[in-house]
């Protein structure tokens, strides 16, 4: 999947205090739940949370108890870029670049990436 096995459960922990600070009664993960805790959120967390949410509903789900799953179709689905192809004299002009690309004091590395790069 999208995450290591540590972000999942760091995720579902954080899931689990949010819950007893905000629904202590509650015992079914329902549609407001779900909600409240993917908009609980700043910046674009709230897909990640969706996810991860909608992962632990299937899993309740499959275990027999009652959960609310959110739709596939509330992820966005993203594109597919078209990659770039270069004609010949556009790959001449990009390896004469990097043979001049000048190395880096911070990272060394730099200069040997741009030499290996597709070569």
């Amino acid at each position: 999947m999208w995450h290591s096995a540590l972000e999942y459960r760091s995720k579902l922990h954080a899931f689990d205090r949010f819950c007893l600070e905000h629904f202590p009664g509650e015992s079914i993960l329902n549609q407001e739940i779900a909600f409240a805790w993917c908009n609980d959120t700043k910046a674009n967390g709230g897909t990640n949370r969706a996810r991860v949410i909608r992962g632990f509903a299937r899993y309740i789900l499959l275990v027999g108890e009652e959960a609310y799953v959110m739709p596939s179709s509330f992820f966005p689905q993203q594109k597919s870029k078209l990659p770039f192809i270069m004609n010949d004299t556009e790959m001449q002009k990009f390896f004469e670049a990097t043979d001049r690309y000048p190395g880096s004091g911070q990272n060394p590395l730099v200069s040997i990436r741009c030499q290996s790069f597709l070569g």
